[in-house]
């Protein structure tokens, strides 16, 4: 993990911090590399979707399985915007 990072909280990142999720064909061949990535901070064989909720400079972000709704992991990025910032939409 990089500075300002653990596997729950990114404060402050100096870096982009990257979402992967795909959960199409979750149980189909499994084959996890062992030992993970330094990248790598969950893994996960069961079907969801991912939730993502902003406040001010908090983003937080739950991966919620289906069925059962139950939140399987998850992790945020706080970031102090106290000046202002230019954020650039493609």
């Amino acid at each position: 993990m990089k500075k300002g990072a653990n596997k729950t909280h990114y404060i402050e990142p100096e870096y982009p911090v990257y979402a992967v999720q795909g959960t199409g064909g979750a149980l189909i061949d499994i084959k996890y590399v062992s030992p993970a990535p330094e990248w790598s901070a969950k893994k996960s064989s069961s079907y969801g979707y991912g939730r993502i909720k902003i406040s001010g400079g908090h983003l937080k972000y739950q991966y919620v399985t289906i069925p059962g709704g139950r939140v399987l992991d998850e992790w945020h990025i706080i970031k102090n915007i106290t000046k202002k910032q230019n954020v650039e939409v493609e």
